[in-house]
C-alpha cells in the first residue's frame, strides 16, 4: 500500500447505515446478552457458550450446505456436549 497508493474509501448512506445497524442490533445485543448471562449463571456458563457456537455451525452447515459430517466431526460434538454437560452439572450441585 505506502508504494502504490492510497485510494480515498467512498462512504455510501446504505452502507454505512448497515454497518451502524450490525453494530449497534447485531453486536450490540450480543453484549448485552452475554453480560446478562454472566449476571445470572455466571461467567463459566458465558465461557460454555463459546464452545457450542462451531457446533450449530457445523448442523447449519450439514443441513443448508450439504457439508458432510465424518465420524471424527461427530465425535468432536459429543465431546464437546459431555464436557458442557460436565460443567452445567458441577454447577448445579453448588447452589
Amino acid at each position: 500500500m505506502p508504494f502504490a497508493g492510497l485510494e480515498s474509501p467512498t462512504w455510501r448512506l446504505d452502507a454505512v447505515a448497515s454497518l451502524l445497524l450490525l453494530g449497534s442490533l447485531g453486536t450490540g445485543a450480543a453484549y448485552v446478552l452475554n453480560y446478562r448471562i454472566i449476571d445470572d449463571e455466571g461467567p463459566t456458563a458465558a465461557s460454555v457458550v463459546t464452545y457450542l457456537l462451531p457446533i450449530v455451525a457445523v448442523i447449519l452447515g450439514w443441513i443448508f450446505l450439504d457439508e458432510a459430517v465424518t465420524a471424527a466431526i461427530a465425535a468432536g460434538i459429543v465431546l464437546v456436549l459431555a464436557g458442557v454437560t460436565l460443567t452445567r452439572k458441577r454447577s448445579a450441585e453448588k447452589r
